[in-house]
């Protein structure tokens, strides 16, 4: 939740920002949006993500 709070304080100073720093705000703000996405994904299906707990949770057919 912290993290979509940062992304979206990212678009505030995206829109406040000088055209020389527009780009590194802009990259900065949807990175935020890229670990919004993977926070969310993990909250949702947690047995789908992939990790070290030594279960097989591989879904389809790889």
């Amino acid at each position: 939740m912290t993290t979509f709070a940062v992304f979206v304080h990212g678009l505030f100073l995206m829109a406040a920002t000088t055209d020389d720093r527009l780009m590194v705000e802009g990259r900065r703000t949807f990175g935020y949006l890229v670990f919004t996405a993977m926070w969310t994904m993990l909250a949702l299906r947690p047995r789908q993500v992939g990790g070290s707990s030594g279960v097989d949770t591989k879904v389809g057919p790889w």
